[in-house]
């Protein structure tokens, strides 16, 4: 299911790449717990979140839920040139 707040917050992460990730780290079993992983993304303010995921398997679909782990907006650094 598509969250149009979550389009909104993350325009830069689609259900496809979001499906790919699930994907790529989700393991066969006959029920449970099936992935558990972070990854980050990027706001629409340029503001990265790290996050942390859990797929589950009912043996008739796959279910993820993500919560925030940290941002890591605070700890932006900003390079500046030299150059005159």
């Amino acid at each position: 299911m598509q969250s149009a707040r979550f389009q909104r917050l993350f325009p830069g992460l689609s259900a496809d790449a979001l499906r790919q990730l699930v994907d790529s780290e989700a393991r066969q079993r006959r029920g449970g717990t099936v992935a558990e992983f972070g990854f980050g993304v990027i706001d629409a303010r340029g503001d990265r979140h790290e996050l942390r995921a859990w797929t589950f398997h009912n043996q008739h679909y796959l279910l993820t839920l993500a919560m925030e782990e940290e941002r890591t907006a605070d700890r932006r650094i900003a390079i500046t040139s030299s150059r005159a």
